[in-house]
């Protein structure tokens, strides 16, 4: 047991030894003794303690120094505030806890609407030139780094390597990354360092450099 906890149960074990203590409270205090030697040994002292009180010859004692007859209920009754001050800073200790749990959950919430915001996939579209049987359709969307391509494929030759392109107003190629073909539908995402304003092309070319998939964007 923590040190903390122990001293929580300092007030309830002498309402225990004064036998003051209510079922409900002498039950608590038994479960965390047996599992606490030094608060069991302190139960053992209280009692004896207590035994031993009726044997004291109240003639070796002054006057001002009897205790008074309600000592008793004090003890009882400081335990028992003791105790409820401990159950209000658990419970604020615990309102603190859920609150910091519940702004995690806040903060996180808001940092996937973010991402989600702007991690909209773009609409897709047909390319205009594409091999017989290829499937092909692409989405372009700005970013910090230029634009992003969106490439979703089927059809073209699995053992080939492909290159996809685009190109300014100025004829100016940029390259955007490579891929494989597929036998069925997969979806790529390719990077290019021309602004997507300054796009009028994607296109993309197999290893011999022939023209396999094209599209103008604008002329």
């Amino acid at each position: 047991m923590s040190a903390d906890e122990c001293r929580s149960f300092r007030g309830d074990l002498a309402a225990v030894a004064l036998e003051r203590a209510d079922a409900d409270e002498r039950v608590r205090v038994m479960a965390h003794v047996d599992g606490c030697a030094e608060c069991r040994h302190e139960l053992d002292a209280l009692r004896r303690t207590v035994r031993a009180l009726p044997a004291a010859s109240l003639e070796h004692v002054e006057t001002d120094h009897v205790p008074s007859s309600d000592l008793a209920d004090r003890i009882t009754r400081t335990a028992r505030d003791e105790r409820r001050r401990e159950r209000r800073s658990r419970a604020r200790r615990v309102s603190a806890a859920l609150v910091g749990a519940a702004a995690a959950m806040l903060l996180a919430i808001g940092a996937y609407a973010v991402v989600r915001t702007h991690d909209d996939s773009p609409a897709l579209q047909p390319f205009a030139v594409a091999p017989n049987g290829a499937s092909a359709t692409f989405g372009l969307a700005p970013n910090d780094q230029g634009t992003q391509i969106l490439l979703r494929q089927r059809g073209l030759d699995p053992a080939r390597v492909y290159w996809m392109w685009l190109t300014d107003e100025k004829g100016q190629r940029f390259s955007a990354g490579t891929f494989r073909g597929t036998t069925s539908d997969e979806t790529i995402t390719l990077q290019s360092a021309l602004p997507l304003e300054q796009t009028v092309r994607v296109w993309c070319t197999d290893a011999d450099t022939t023209v396999v998939l094209d599209s103008w964007v604008r002329r």
